[in-house]
């Protein structure tokens, strides 16, 4: 029986966001992101470790790029692997844990990206 499988999703939605539009929210989300965590002092400190993650997470948004699309989606990497909706331009990592990949299809690994979350970059690198 053709599409008969539930885990089969066919996406129709217009793409209203080109690659180049992703990687620009995609940066200009990040920077922003970026910004919030520099004000959380449980995480920049000053020390050593603290610096060295600071400078790899800056690193990666320096050098935001695309990846790879997947239905709706543009893939994207830097601080973490980005998912920017094709149709709506929403953001989401996909995280890993402590250089675990999660699989694509469990959606636990995936979360929508908060700006405003001070603890945005704690996670793998603190």
């Amino acid at each position: 029986m053709p599409f008969g499988n539930p885990l089969i999703s066919l996406d129709n939605r217009a793409n209203e966001v080109s690659k180049e539009d992703a990687l620009k929210l995609a940066g200009k989300a990040m920077e922003t992101a970026y910004s919030t965590f520099l004000m959380n002092d449980k995480y920049v400190n000053g020390s050593d470790s603290s610096n060295r993650a600071l400078a790899e997470i800056r690193q990666k948004i320096d050098k935001l790029e695309y990846k790879d699309e997947i239905a709706g989606y543009w893939i994207l990497e830097g601080p973490y692997e980005l998912l920017v909706d094709k149709s709506t331009g929403a953001l989401f990592f996909k995280y890993g844990i402590k250089g675990i990949k999660i699989s694509g299809s469990y959606s636990e690994g995936i979360s929508p990206v908060d700006v405003n979350d001070k603890d945005i970059f704690a996670r793998g690198y603190f």
